[in-house]
C-alpha cells in the first residue's frame, strides 16, 4: 500500500518532523538506466529485483533529503516487495525515528531484527529508539548486546561511552574511558585480510619484504 505525503501515515510523519531526535545516516543513490530499442519483456524475477532496487535507492535519496513522507512511501513499498529483507524495515524505522513517531519506529525495527537478528546497525537503531522513548537502561542493554556480538562496531562503542557519561555514576568516567579505548582499538585494527597480508603492527617482516621488492624493482628498471 502506498502512502502519499498528504494522507494517512505520511501526514503523521510530516507532522512529527518537529519532534527532537534524529539518527545521522549516510546514503548513496543509484541510477537505473533503460534499454533502447525493441526487446522482450524481462522475466518476473528480474522485474521484481529492479523494483526492489528502485524502491530502496529512491527511498534512501528521499530520506537523505529529509523528504520523510516520500521516503516512507518507498520503504513501505520495499517491505511489500521483499517482506523478509531486514533493510526495508530498518530504513522505515529510521524514517519514523527521524520524524518522531517512536511507536511505529519500534515496530518497524523489531520487524527488521526478526528478519536479521545479527544486523548491528538495526540493533543500534533500536537502542536509539529506546533512548528516545526515555528508557536509557533498555537502550544500554541493546548496545551491550551489540558490542558483545560485534566488538569492532565503532558506533555502538561510541553510543555506550555517551550513555556512560549521561548516567553520572561514580564509575561513569572509568566506564566511558573503557569504551573509548575499545573504540580507538577497533578503528586502528586493520581488516583480517589486511593483517594476513601485512602482518601485525609489531611484525617487521612484511615491511622488510616490501623494501626488498622496491629495491628489486629499482634494479630492474
Amino acid at each position: 500500500m502506498m502512502w502519499a505525503a498528504g494522507s494517512g501515515r505520511g501526514r503523521r510523519v510530516a507532522d512529527a518532523r518537529r519532534a527532537p531526535g534524529a539518527v545521522s545516516l549516510v546514503f548513496a543513490a543509484a541510477a537505473i538506466g533503460s534499454a533502447c530499442g525493441e526487446s522482450t519483456p524481462p522475466p518476473p524475477d528480474e522485474t521484481r529485483t529492479t523494483d526492489i532496487l528502485m524502491a530502496r535507492n529512491t527511498g534512501l535519496t528521499f530520506l537523505q533529503q529529509d523528504r520523510l513522507a516520500e521516503a516512507e512511501a518507498e520503504f513501505i513499498r520495499l517491505t511489500e516487495l521483499a517482506p523478509g529483507e531486514a533493510s526495508g524495515h530498518a530504513s522505515l524505522a529510521r524514517v519514523y525515528l527521524r520524524g518522531g513517531d517512536l511507536e511505529l519506529a519500534e515496530s518497524a525495527i523489531r520487524s527488521a531484527l526478526a528478519a536479521d537478528p545479527e544486523d548491528p546497525d538495526a540493533r543500534l537503531t533500536l537502542a536509539a529508539i529506546l533512548e528516545a522513548q526515555g528508557d536509557p537502561e533498555r537502550s544500554r542493554g541493546e548496545l551491550e548486546q551489540n558490542a558483545d556480538r560485534h566488538p569492532e562496531h565503532a558506533r555502538t562503542l561510541y553510543a555506550l561511552a555517551r550513555l556512560a557519561v549521561a548516567r553520572g555514576t561514580a564509575g561513569a568516567v572509568r566506564e566511558r574511558t573503557s569504551y573509548l579505548s575499545r573504540l580507538v582499538a577497533a578503528r586502528r585494527l586493520p581488516p583480517a585480510r589486511s593483517r594476513r597480508r601485512y602482518g601485525s603492527p609489531g611484525d617487521r617482516r612484511p615491511r622488510r619484504r616490501a623494501r626488498r621488492s622496491r629495491r628489486s624493482a629499482d634494479t630492474s628498471s
